[in-house]
């Protein structure tokens, strides 16, 4: 169990709406000459109108708000199955979230067969509409009334057919219904959860829906997460957690760095208390620790996926990664490990220092800030942002009292970039070379060496009056024309 308070990602919602046909999709006349693309929903199953509300709980309301909640306790939560070869987000998604929220609306109990949903539904489906998202849009989904219940596949889970394996939605009267059966999106939650705001509004839906009184439940959500994280914490044995039943309960530490597995929150337990800092002492975190005063924003780095093998496209070798090659997904990894690495710490302590009227924030930029890099376009165009960035926030924030710098370090030398820079007999290797030439003091920077300038720019007495500075630590390479 872990604390609501500890997620920092966008959190997606499945809300089941039968929507009329979104998209056309290729039907067979002969095999199903009564199909028609005109909706026929059932209206029976719609809510009353005007009944339903998404509005957020105000102040008051949060104080009404319970300390703890699982909605995984109520009778439309569905059985916890284990994921057996099938789609962690099929089983997030589908199994658990689309199923409850039916079951929810309907006022039905998700513990029988007849009112849960298998994962293959968007598992077969997906596949063969290449994103998650078509399987609403496109295919819809028969209702579980239609559907008579589950069996159990060692391949996708569980699913109704003679073939364990590969069968799906067996009769024309179950297609049918489910090309009525469609939602016109899956919904993300529309606060980002690494703000208070946002964990706040998370909490108010897992609450009760986020205020909508035509529902009969508090809603679920589910993460994607990175699932190489740490284990291994328990609930301390303290008399607060004692008190509520949860001593000696496995929570997360830490996320690992990259998103890979989804999970499905029903609920979260403000009546944790941790000793984060150490001292045998639970609860009194802000009194060991105090507000943010200096936030140094130290995420960063490249991808392979994101780089080139050649300089130049002329240059390029058959064989070889070009521009054209980049993957898409290296690109966005880069991008939110350097630009939203540096965004999301800021939305979270900055408040902290708006509310004190006092604070430094320092970013980490780059030489390729200046002007990028060969081979690396992702890394240079991000670092690129985190330095506009820099000079945003110290605009946004003049009036707070909160100054906001950065450093761009030059090249250094470390176990991450050594084989770039030299070959395994010392010797530096030629865009080593180049970036020596480059340099007018004609070596790299020490990592010892950023440390004057970041002292310098959160020191309130020292650098009292700057803010909006990218400041070179570079051995002179931005002042080098080449000439």
């Amino acid at each position: 169990m872990t604390s609501i308070k500890k997620i920092r990602t966008v959190i997606a919602l499945a809300i089941a709406v039968p929507m009329s046909l979104y998209a056309q999709v290729d039907v067979n006349r002969a095999m199903y000459p009564d199909y028609t693309d005109k909706t026929n929903p059932d209206w029976s199953l719609m809510p009353a109108k005007g009944a339903q509300k998404a509005q957020r709980a105000d102040a008051a309301t949060a104080q009404q708000r319970p300390a703890y909640v699982n909605n995984a306790e109520l009778k439309f939560f569905p059985p916890v199955f284990n994921q057996d070869g099938g789609s962690c987000g099929s089983a997030s998604r589908i199994c658990y979230m689309f199923t409850y929220e039916l079951n929810a609306y309907r006022d039905l109990y998700g513990k029988q067969p007849e009112n849960y949903y298998p994962s293959h539904f968007v598992w077969l489906l997906t596949n063969g509409n290449s994103g998650k998202n078509e399987f609403v849009t496109s295919i819809g989904v028969p209702s579980a009334k239609t559907y008579g219940g589950q069996t159990y596949s060692p391949l996708f889970g569980n699913q109704d057919c003679e073939d364990n394996d590969f069968g799906w939605m067996q009769g024309y009267d179950k297609w049918f219904e489910a090309m009525h059966n469609r939602m016109l999106e899956p919904s993300n939650f529309p606060v980002n959860v690494g703000t208070e705001e946002g964990r706040e509004a998370v909490k108010n839906w897992l609450w009760n829906h986020n205020g909508d009184d035509s529902f009969k439940a508090g809603g679920i959500c589910g993460i994607g997460v990175a699932s190489a994280g740490n284990y291994d914490g328990r609930i301390p044995n303290t008399a607060a957690n004692r008190e509520a039943g949860l001593v000696g309960k496995k929570y997360l530490k830490a996320w690992g760095t990259q998103v890979d597995h989804a999970l499905t929150i029903v609920g979260y337990d403000d009546r944790l208390e941790f000793d984060l800092d150490g001292n045998g002492v639970a609860g009194e975190v802000e009194k060991d620790f105090g507000k943010c005063d200096i936030l140094i924003n130290g995420a960063g780095g490249n991808n392979p996926r994101a780089t080139t093998d050649n300089e130049y496209q002329h240059e390029a070798k058959e064989g070889g990664k070009s521009f054209f090659d980049l993957d898409a997904s290296g690109v966005d990894f880069v991008f939110k490990l350097n630009f939203q690495g540096t965004l999301l710490p800021t939305q979270v302590f900055a408040k902290d220092m708006v509310a004190k009227k006092n604070g430094c924030i320092l970013n980490i930029s780059s030489m390729n800030a200046y002007t990028p890099l060969t081979k690396i376009p992702a890394y240079s165009a991000a670092k690129a942002g985190i330095s506009n960035f820099t000079q945003w926030l110290a605009t946004h924030f003049a009036g707070t009292g909160i100054r906001c710098n950065a450093i761009a370090p030059g090249f250094l030398v470390s176990a991450q970039n050594r084989a770039l820079l030299f070959t395994e007999d010392g010797t530096p290797t030629p865009r080593s070379e180049k970036i020596l030439k480059g340099t007018p003091m004609d070596r790299f920077v020490d990592a010892s060496e950023l440390l004057g300038a970041t002292l310098f720019l959160c020191d309130e007495r020292s650098a009292s009056a700057i803010t909006g500075v990218v400041l070179p630590v570079d051995c002179g390479f931005a002042a080098y024309s080449g000439v």
